[in-house]
């Protein structure tokens, strides 16, 4: 490992990339390689996808995108919560180099209208659940020609100015199709230039950008993942899958798992209890979690009655972690460690990562990659700055996006002239190269000049047993400039007072990150489905004293 002028890289990767035409047939292939496996469960109908019936329904897919006249360059978009037929036209259009944009189902009209008009989709695959809200804005999205329905449902088709389909009778309608996959004729296609995802930013300090991903991001990262030193999952672990497939985390990760061969039970809306039961009764190996699961693992008195001694790994990423609520997982669930990765939609996944062999460090997002550049610059000047200096992360990758689709602007904002990608992330590294995240820096409060940062007071919050979840915002003083004001969760049952918040706080903190701004009670912290908190929305519930 070295550093020069504060650059640091873990070294350059020794892998030759794997000589296939797109992503797409790189997944089939490797998915098909063992005898047949299960990859995915249906929690609630115990209907299960083995990885023979994935590779075929994907190939009988890619039968159905042509007959939809659609072709490489085309967009397609996929409306869906979590569900077994979600990856099949995600990899057949894989497969033809078309693009798919991923939207949130749970948007409102507005949001969902916004993220249409940025990627315009030709075909939109869609559930039930979202075709509602579709269908409420579908006037005003001319760019959209079909509707496929994942689910046997029956719409008026003379209000709807598309064509609409029916998932199931399309896919039976190509069941007699040539599916050998040694025969396949599979398309080649320039991987550095095709884009392969649309996927959207979390829209916290502003409305949701298209992130374009490649199929080379797509294949590089996958194949980096699989290096011995990363490698970390085999084919006898099981899961619990509640990551948003429409998200980078849950997308990609599902993605990389299917070669892995490990065993995926899908729950498509998330309870505790339920996600409790369900590791108890599949015996759940492995869990892919975002800190508000953390959370619970922490701190929901529902766990003491599951069996969770399968357990044996825990991967956290999407939002930062505190290093105190890792410890109480840890110890509540009797692990070693809970494994921190960082990246975002922009890095198509982790650019940080430990390595198989290196002591982890409590709190700590890892040292970067093989093959990836990071330095932490000062938020004002620039510069490149050393250990334990705070600044702005900034990484170089061969998995770092294009930019945003059609977005100029926001592409020169994120991507330097030097090609460097700024994260908007404050964090810093140490003597070992590890890296450590501190905030947002458009979320960090000023206090006199003294910036806080609302993940360091939360992380505190969170250590008092009274307290469920908390956030926290500045708000305008005129003699500080801001002040950290704090909505917090009580448990059930607790009676915890503003009194013994503030104590709580001024125990553990310097003076400037007291909670001089208030303490407010609230039922719930609103987050997105990543786990970062919505401090836009906090803002909003703090102007509408009704809802407090």
């Amino acid at each position: 490992m070295n550093a020069e002028e504060n650059i640091i890289c873990t070294g350059d990767v020794n892998f030759e990339m794997p000589k296939f035409g797109s992503y797409g047939e790189y997944i089939l292939k490797e998915t098909i390689k063992n005898g047949i496996q299960v990859l995915m469960i249906d929690s609630e109908t115990e209907e299960v996808l083995t990885n023979q019936k994935l590779v075929q329904n994907v190939l009988q897919n890619i039968y159905v995108l042509q007959k939809l006249n659609l072709k490489a360059g085309d967009i397609i978009c996929i409306l869906s919560e979590n569900r077994l037929e979600y990856f099949v036209p995600l990899i057949a259009s894989l497969c033809l180099g078309i693009t798919i944009a991923t939207i949130n189902p749970s948007l409102t009209d507005s949001e969902l209208l916004h993220c249409m008009d940025v990627s315009k989709p030709k075909v939109v695959f869609s559930s039930a659940y979202s075709l509602k809200n579709l269908l409420s804005i579908l006037n005003k999205c001319s760019y959209i020609q079909s509707i496929v329905c994942f689910d046997n449902i029956s719409i008026p088709t003379n209000n709807v100015p598309v064509q609409y389909y029916s998932y199931k009778k399309l896919m039976e309608q190509t069941k007699n199709s040539m599916l050998n996959i040694r025969k396949f004729p599979f398309q080649q296609f320039n991987l550095k230039e095709t884009i392969a995802l649309i996927m959207y930013s979390s829209g916290t300090t502003g409305l949701p950008k298209g992130v374009m991903l490649t199929l080379h991001n797509l294949m590089y990262l996958h194949k980096t993942l699989n290096l011995p030193q990363y490698y970390l999952d085999d084919s006898t672990d099981v899961t619990i899958s509640i990551l948003p497939m429409y998200h980078s985390f849950g997308c990609i990760g599902h993605l990389n798992a299917f070669t892995k061969q490990i065993t995926m039970v899908q729950l498509k809306k998330f309870d505790p209890e339920r996600y409790f039961q369900l590791n108890e009764k599949y015996q759940a190996t492995l869990c892919a979690v975002v800190p508000p699961i953390c959370v619970l693992f922490a701190k929901s008195p529902l766990l003491n009655r599951y069996d969770l001694s399968s357990i044996k790994k825990i991967r956290c990423g999407a939002a930062p972690l505190s290093q105190s609520l890792e410890k109480q997982v840890t110890a509540r669930l009797n692990l070693d460690f809970i494994r921190q990765g960082y990246g975002l939609t922009e890095t198509t996944l982790v650019v940080t990562m430990y390595p198989k062999g290196m002591t982890l460090k409590s709190g700590s997002v890892g040292p970067p990659l093989i093959g990836v550049k990071a330095k932490v610059v000062d938020v004002t000047t620039g510069k490149a700055l050393g250990p334990y200096e705070k600044g702005e992360l900034c990484f170089k990758s061969d998995t770092c996006t294009k930019g945003y689709y059609n977005n100029p602007e926001a592409t020169a904002e994120i991507i330097d002239s030097d090609g460097w990608l700024h994260t908007g992330d404050v964090g810093y590294y140490d003597s070992d190269y590890c890296f450590y995240i501190v905030d947002r820096i458009k979320q960090l409060i000023k206090v006199k000049g003294l910036q806080v940062a609302p993940a360091e007071i939360e992380a505190v919050l969170l250590q008092n047993p009274k307290i469920k979840d908390a956030g926290v915002i500045g708000v305008p003083d005129e003699r500080s400039g801001e002040l950290p004001l704090a909505f917090v969760v009580r448990q059930p049952n607790s009676n915890i007072t503003e009194l013994e918040v503030a104590k709580f706080v001024e125990d553990r903190l310097s003076p400037y990150k007291h909670l001089k701004g208030g303490i407010r009670f609230v039922n719930e912290i609103p987050k997105n489905p990543s786990g970062k908190i919505l401090r836009n929305k906090l803002k909003d519930l703090l102007n509408d004293k009704s809802k407090l």
